[in-house]
């Protein structure tokens, strides 16, 4: 039988991803000296792309890939 659906999921529609996202930058973030808390994540960052949670959250860099 031929496919008829496709189903994409993004970040919490279908699975509950956002806690391993949050765990994932969360490190990277204090690494780069911007500590990131849970609450902050959900309320500015949650939800948009990599690109824009990277900049968003530390800002234009020289030293991030662009």
């Amino acid at each position: 039988m031929p496919c008829r659906a496709l189903i994409f999921d993004f970040n919490g529609t279908i699975s509950d991803d956002e806690r391993i996202m949050y765990g994932v930058i969360s490190g990277l973030f204090a690494e780069h000296g911007r500590p990131l808390t849970r609450r902050k994540y959900i309320d500015h960052l949650a939800g948009l792309s990599d690109e824009a949670i990277v900049h968003g959250w530390l800002g234009e860099r020289p030293d991030l890939p662009q």
